[in-house]
């Protein structure tokens, strides 16, 4: 109960709205009128835990979006491939999972605008050869949102995606991380978890009561570009918030 209490309180702090101007190539989730999930997976594919994840959504009917890294796609084109046989939704999340916070430090926004162009199309040309698609979705690794990243990658069209809620790069039981996610369950959500990395056990073990938990509280989960399309003809804004960079945030916070 305390880190149930802790993590909810540090996510609220954390959250912040977007302007509605910053551009229409971004979306992460909204208030929907009817109750739909987006379950959403990155840093894959990852060897053991995409696998049995796949296996998991293949029982329960549930098909979800997987932002892989291209580095990974090329390594493991076949998980790639299957992810996308079976049904799931296919997103980009840059060549090896690069940290724009962290080089925004480093380098100017000229610079900065090259690294991504390159991250995409090098990330792109492995995931289209693992599936035959082009992605058209891309999340920035850390949920990196300037507008600058975000009219740059519509430039090369995509559509940037954040999420509703995330938080399985915190260290917590499975108890405690099923919890958190049944928590933040709402019409229109975009749940963020990761199949990619070594310490993932967790997560893949709690996506079957996960599933069972929403289905039995009467939503159907839709990938993202789905979730996009009844957006658009519900005619609504984007007004659930957004998680932004975490303070001392490193490469095992909020991928």
């Amino acid at each position: 109960m305390r880190m149930r209490v802790l993590v909810a309180v540090l996510s609220v702090a954390l959250l912040t709205l977007l302007p509605d101007s910053i551009s229409a190539g971004f979306f992460s989730g909204f208030r929907a009128n009817r109750k739909v999930v987006a379950l959403t997976f990155d840093d894959g594919p990852g060897i053991g835990n995409t696998a049995r994840l796949l296996g998991i959504l293949k029982s329960y009917g549930v098909k979800a979006t997987f932002f892989v890294t291209g580095s990974l796609a090329m390594a493991h084109p076949q998980l790639v491939r299957k992810a996308a046989e079976e049904g799931h939704e296919i997103g980009n999340h840059l060549w090896n999972h690069e940290n724009f916070y962290a080089l925004s430090k480093k380098h100017s926004q000229e610079n900065m605008e090259k690294m991504l162009r390159d991250n995409v199309r090098r990330a792109e040309k492995a995931i289209s050869e693992a599936t035959g698609s082009v992605p058209r979705l891309l999340r920035m690794p850390h949920g990196y949102c300037r507008k600058w990243a975000v009219r740059a990658a519509e430039e090369l069209g995509y559509t940037v995606v954040n999420w509703t809620f995330g938080c399985d790069w915190n260290k917590m039981t499975i108890q405690e991380f099923t919890i958190l996610m049944k928590d933040n369950i709402k019409p229109g959500a975009v749940l963020l978890m990761h199949d990619g990395g070594s310490k993932k056990r967790v997560t893949v073990d709690a996506v079957a009561e996960i599933i069972t938990y929403a289905k039995t509280a009467g939503y159907d989960f839709v990938t993202v570009s789905e979730m996009m399309e009844l957006e658009a003809g519900q005619g609504v804004q984007k007004d659930l918030p957004v998680l932004r960079k975490q303070k001392g945030q490193n490469e095992g916070a909020a991928r």
